[in-house]
C-alpha cells in the first residue's frame, strides 16, 4: 500500500515539473520571408520585338508598259537576275530603233570625216612637194639669166669691135628679156604655192614657229588641215550623242524586262499579266531569307553599353524553347524621343532554317563582365512605381517598411540599389494587412 502511493507520488511530481506544450500567441500573424543576398551576374540586356529580313527589294515600273508576261506565285523562291515579269511598250521599241540607225549613220560620217583628212593630208605633201620642185626651178631660172646676162655682156664688147652682127646681138637680148619675165613668173608661182606655208602663218595661228624642221612641217600640215580634223571633230561628236542615244534607249529597252535584284522568295506581287503599268508602279516584293534579322527595342541606358559584333540569343516561341545563336549587327544612332529607346538587330546565324517575318521574338544580349549584385525577389515588392517600392522588412520579430531604389529588373526580381542591405530579413508576399510596427512570427 505505501509503495503504491509512493508511486502516484512521483508520477505527480514528475508531471508537475514538465514544460506545458507551445501554443500560437493570439493576434500574431505568420510571415515567409527570405534572406538578402548578393548574387553573381553577368549583366544583360533583355527585350522583345519580331522578326525582319534584313535584305528586301521593292520592285517598281521604271518606264510605263503593259504586263506581258506572268509573276511567279507569292512564296516561290527566286533567284537573282531571274526574270520577274516583261513589259511591252511600243514607242521605246520604236525610240531603240530609230536610235540605231542614227548611230549608223553618225558611224558613217566619222568615216567620211576621216577619209577626208586623209585626202587633206596628202595634199599638203604634194602642195610641200611641188613648192621644192617649183623653188629649184626658180634657182635654175636665175642661173640662166645670169649665164644669159654674162653672154649678152660678151656679145655687146664684139659688137663694138664687129665682131657679131647686129641682128645676133638683138636675138640674144630678147632671150635675156624672156628669161627675166619667165623668172619673174616662177616668182610669183612660188610666192602663191608659199601661202600656208610659210612662218608668217604659222604666227598668224598664234603659234611658235619651231627651229626644228620635222616639228615645223607638223605644225603647217594642221594649219593646212583645219577645216577637215573640224570635221572630224564634228562627226566624232555626233557619233558620240549617237552612242549616247543607242545606250539610253537601250536602258529604256532593258528596263521592261523585270528582274529581281537578289536570290530569296517572293513576298508580294502586285500586278497580273494584261495590266497597265505606269512609271512607278510597284510591282513585287523579294526577300533574301537566307539572312533575318531580330529587331528589338532597348532602353537608352542599355543600349549605350551595346557594342556591334556582342553575341545574343534569340528564343522564338513558335518554334519552341530552344533559342538561335546571333550576334548585334546594327545599333540605331538616335534614340526615338517618344519612347526613349534604340533600335537593335540582331542577326541570326541560321542554317536549313526557314523563318517567316513577323514572328515574335525574345532576346538576351549579355555584357560586361559577371560582378554581385544585391538582387530584390519579385514576391517582396510592394506598391511598384517606376524604379522604387515599398518592402516590408523582419527585426527581432516587428516589421519596419522601408522603400527601395531599383536598378533593371533581371530574372524573378530587380537589382536594388538603395534602401536594404545583405543580410536583411524581407517579408515574401506581404499582405495588405500588415504594417509598420506590427509583431509577427517567422514561418519555419
Amino acid at each position: 500500500m505505501k509503495l503504491h502511493r509512493f508511486g502516484l507520488f512521483a508520477f505527480l511530481v514528475l508531471t508537475g515539473c514538465s514544460e506545458p506544450p507551445q501554443t500560437p500567441r493570439i493576434g500574431v500573424p505568420t510571415v515567409h520571408v527570405v534572406h538578402l543576398d548578393f548574387q553573381t551576374m553577368t549583366p544583360e540586356v533583355k527585350s522583345f520585338g519580331s522578326l525582319s529580313f534584313a535584305h528586301k527589294a521593292e520592285l517598281t515600273s521604271v518606264v510605263a508598259g503593259t504586263v506581258v508576261s506572268p509573276l511567279p506565285e507569292e512564296g516561290r523562291p527566286v533567284v537573282k537576275d531571274q526574270v520577274l515579269c516583261v513589259l511591252q511598250n511600243d514607242q521605246i521599241t520604236i525610240q531603240q530603233s530609230q536610235a540605231r540607225h542614227e548611230f549608223s549613220a553618225a558611224k558613217a560620217g566619222v568615216e567620211l570625216a576621216e577619209a577626208k583628212l586623209w585626202q587633206a593630208r596628202l595634199q599638203f605633201e604634194t602642195r610641200r612637194l611641188s613648192l621644192t620642185k617649183t623653188e629649184n626651178q626658180l634657182q635654175q631660172k636665175k642661173l640662166e639669166l645670169e649665164e644669159a646676162q654674162k653672154i649678152l655682156e660678151g656679145k655687146e664688147k664684139l659688137y663694138e669691135l664687129s665682131g657679131v652682127s647686129k641682128q645676133e646681138l638683138e636675138t640674144l637680148r630678147l632671150k635675156v628679156l624672156a628669161d627675166k619675165t619667165d623668172l619673174e613668173a616662177l616668182n610669183v608661182d612660188f610666192r602663191a604655192q608659199q601661202i600656208g606655208l610659210r612662218d608668217a602663218d604659222i604666227l598668224a595661228f598664234g603659234l611658235k614657229v619651231a627651229s626644228n624642221k620635222a616639228e615645223k612641217g607638223r605644225i603647217l600640215e594642221n594649219i593646212n588641215t583645219t577645216v577637215e580634223r573640224a570635221e572630224l571633230d564634228s562627226a566624232r561628236a555626233n557619233l558620240e550623242k549617237a552612242q549616247g542615244d543607242v545606250d539610253a534607249a537601250s536602258l529604256l529597252a532593258e528596263e521592261l524586262t523585270v528582274r529581281s535584284p537578289l536570290s530569296g522568295i517572293l513576298g508580294a506581287r502586285y500586278v497580273e499579266q494584261g495590266e497597265h503599268l505606269t512609271q512607278g508602279n510597284k510591282i513585287a516584293t523579294v526577300f533574301d531569307d537566307t539572312a533575318i534579322d531580330a529587331v528589338v527595342p532597348v532602353r537608352e541606358e542599355e543600349g549605350l553599353a551595346l557594342r556591334v559584333g556582342q553575341s545574343a540569343q534569340v528564343w522564338i516561341d513558335a518554334l519552341g524553347s530552344t533559342p538561335f545563336r546571333g550576334f548585334v549587327r546594327v545599333i540605331s544612332p538616335i534614340v526615338d524621343p517618344t519612347s526613349g529607346h534604340f533600335t537593335v538587330k540582331v542577326r541570326l546565324q541560321l542554317r536549313d532554317v526557314h523563318l517567316k517575318p513577323g514572328l515574335f521574338v525574345r532576346v538576351t544580349i549579355p555584357y560586361g563582365t559577371a560582378a554581385q549584385f544585391l538582387v530584390l525577389p519579385q514576391e517582396t515588392l510592394m506598391e511598384k512605381r517606376n524604379d522604387t517600392a515599398r518592402v516590408l522588412t523582419v527585426v527581432n520579430l516587428r516589421l519596419i517598411e522601408r522603400r527601395v531604389t531599383l536598378g533593371k529588373e533581371v530574372p524573378n526580381g530587380w537589382v536594388v540599389t538603395a534602401g536594404v542591405n545583405a543580410g536583411d530579413v524581407l517579408v515574401k508576399e506581404p499582405s495588405p494587412l500588415l504594417r509598420e510596427g506590427d509583431r509577427v512570427e517567422i514561418s519555419s
